[in-house]
């Protein structure tokens, strides 16, 4: 970690402002994903909160501009796409996600994200590593049906927009699946009062326990990440980015070093729980290209038949019943 310190050092005196502009709607993530086995996540999560929370020295090292925290908060993830899944074969992702606080029932919130990977990225394209993200947030207190119709005209107007850009075809979008997640996380923060910022998101670790369902099957992952905050990352210049991602590949060796489980993993979420779901669903293409991957689909495909065939089966059996003389 020493090593990291003196890196640490020389980039405080290039780090700039990390400031969006509220016309640049397009936020680049640089987040480093680990896949570990299921029922590790309370020993990883306790790791990074006594390393950075409780003995806070490797923060304080950091520079009297820094603190840490944590947080711990359900997901409600559901996922858009086409018939043909355009989004699942660009490996992008559209998701409405309801966000709650265990530590804070009050706090609630609800925003749709739009994830673009490869060539479809609008901002460092150069960075193969890197996502973008365009992100529509719902008024604040606003709770509802996970629906894309609950976007203002210009969010809506906007979003159609990216994904015309696409290929995507906006009118052609319906749910796909619906991810439970509760995720647990680690905040390394910033002050920077000549930018009026305060406690600001600089870097964060995620630990994800993540699953869903689709008709009876279900399916289930664990991973983390090791994230620099896209605020952050976005608003820096390249020499910048360099240095955070220095700071963060540090950090992953440590996490290697202590836990010889972690796997590098690629895959976005949308993806890896669709693949898992087809493994125990081998049709859910053909369903969801069919809108019968939900529980209407579902009343529609099973539900209704079995009405008519009960129907079917009343009125055979009265036809046989002897008529009274």
């Amino acid at each position: 970690m020493k090593k990291a310190l003196v890196l640490f050092f020389a980039f405080l005196f290039v780090f700039q402002a990390f400031v969006v502009s509220a016309q640049d709607d397009v936020r680049i993530e640089d987040d480093f994903n680990l896949a570990y086995p299921e029922g590790n996540s309370d020993e990883i999560f306790n790791y990074l909160k006594s390393r950075y929370v409780d003995d806070n020295r490797e923060v304080r090292n950091l520079g009297l501009d820094f603190s840490s925290s944590y947080g711990d908060e359900d997901f409600t993830d559901t996922y858009f796409d086409t018939r043909n899944l355009d989004l699942y074969q660009r490996k992008g992702g559209l998701r409405y996600r309801v966000r709650s606080d265990r530590l804070d029932s009050r706090a609630h919130k609800e925003l749709v994200q739009l994830k673009l990977s490869g060539d479809d990225k609008l901002a460092d394209t150069g960075n193969v590593d890197s996502r973008n993200e365009i992100k529509f947030e719902m008024p604040e207190g606003s709770a509802g049906q996970p629906s894309l119709t609950r976007l203002t005209a210009g969010q809506t107007d906007e979003l159609k927009l990216h994904l015309t850009t696409l290929g995507v075809d906006y009118s052609d979008l319906r749910p796909i699946l619906t991810i439970q997640q509760r995720r647990r996380r680690v905040y390394i923060n910033r002050n920077d009062a000549t930018h009026g910022l305060n406690n600001a998101t600089f870097i964060s670790f995620s630990v994800d326990d993540a699953q869903s369902q689709l008709w009876t099957r279900s399916a289930s992952f664990s991973q983390m990440e090791v994230e620099l905050n896209e605020m952050a990352y976005t608003g820096a210049d390249d020499a910048t980015r360099l240095k955070m991602q220095e700071l963060q590949d540090t950090m992953i060796r440590d996490l290697k070093d202590h836990f010889n489980y972690l796997e590098d993993d690629t895959t976005i979420k949308y993806t890896k729980m669709f693949d898992l779901l087809e493994d125990r669903l081998p049709f859910l293409k053909w369903l969801a290209g069919n809108n019968l991957n939900n529980e209407q689909g579902m009343f529609a495909a099973v539900g209704l038949p079995l009405i008519l065939l009960g129907g079917l089966v009343y009125l055979v059996v009265k036809g046989l019943r002897p008529k009274p003389l």
